[in-house]
């Protein structure tokens, strides 16, 4: 970030000492949404796809604890190190050519590429697996992570201090694109999901947050306020970059969740449904070997009666097809 504020900025130093103060809790949050996260998706009514969304749920709070240790390497260097003159403190914390500086900058990248494909792989379930929204987000997160990965290259390569705001060749591109992910998955994520909503009458008082959740629209917020601040040199960025790396974990592992309670939902209710088909047709039998004059009549005690059975098979179409539009069933 710049050693020279613009007008109502905080020095590099504050925003790296504020940052740091605002992602330990988050990570916090992140450890409890992880064990929540692992013991809904490794439940066996999860599944084998349980066990993969776990997996990218561990790698995804690996690298925000990373994130967090080199963090507390960054302030250390610069406090201990450099601590001879607060000009010397703030121009290492802008300094993107230092290993730890690349190093956090990496972790952050990787984190938020993953909830880029996250998000993405949301949108295209919950649009039916269309094919070139599914290409649409493979082309754009891969150019994000070639631009941001090669510019943390071109950084580390500098042999003189560099100003991350000078290193803006592929910094900007990295972010934009980035950004526009999170724009188009977001938008269709919630279109989506209003949609399904006006499907039923069920009321669910959640209804807006969950779309919020499910939609990643926190993280895209933070994405654009990011970009915002890049854009206008203000040293605060770093403050919201450091939330964004823990966001880009919480996100994901939310929706995650989510889509697995959803899923748990759906399988626990086939299953009533199974079991009431049995009790049914049991019921149905026992009718049949008591009075079966009255039943080749349509007529039980003298009462007409219908008998209509709905297969699950036909009872899943019918469900899918309307109010469970956002449940994963066929992922």
């Amino acid at each position: 970030m710049s050693t020279q504020p613009p007008p109502h900025d905080t020095a590099p130093a504050v925003s790296a000492i504020v940052g740091s103060m605002t992602e330990g809790p988050l990570w916090g949050l992140n450890v409890v949404v992880y064990v929540i996260c692992a013991r809904i998706l490794l439940s066996k009514s999860s599944g084998q796809q349980g066990i993969s969304f776990f997996l990218i749920a561990t790698l995804q709070i690996l690298v925000s604890t990373g994130h967090i240790v080199v963090i507390l390497l960054f302030l250390l260097q610069g406090f201990i190190n450099h601590g001879s003159s607060p000009e010397s403190v703030n121009a290492f914390f802008v300094n993107s050519a230092t290993p730890v500086y690349c190093a956090e900058l990496i972790l952050c990248l990787v984190n938020t590429y993953m909830a880029d494909a996250i998000m993405g792989w949301r949108c295209y379930v919950v649009w039916g697996r269309n094919k070139w929204m599914g290409l649409f987000f493979v082309v754009t997160i891969l150019s994000t992570a070639a631009c941001g990965f090669y510019a943390v290259a071109l950084d580390r390569n500098q042999k003189s201090i560099i100003d991350i705001f000078r290193s803006v060749k592929f910094v900007i591109p990295a972010f934009t694109l980035s950004l526009t992910t999170q724009v188009f998955a977001t938008a269709l994520i919630a279109g989506r999901i209003w949609y399904s909503r006006s499907l039923t009458t069920k009321k669910d008082q959640m209804f807006i947050f969950w779309m919020i959740v499910e939609s990643g629209a926190i993280l895209t917020a933070c994405s654009a306020c990011i970009l915002t601040l890049f854009l206008l040199h203000f040293n605060a960025g770093l403050i919201v970059n450091e939330i964004s790396t823990q966001l880009s974990c919480f996100v994901p592992m939310s929706i995650l969740v989510r889509v697995a309670i959803k899923r748990n939902q759906r399988s626990q209710r086939y299953r009533l449904k199974d079991a009431d088909m049995i009790n049914l047709h049991n019921r149905v039998r026992t009718l049949t070997s008591s009075q079966p004059e009255s039943l080749e009549s349509g007529q039980l005690s003298g009462t007409p009666f219908t008998l209509s059975v709905k297969t699950t098979n036909e009872t899943k179409s019918s469900v899918l097809g309307t109010t469970d539009i956002l449940d994963v069933s066929h992922v």
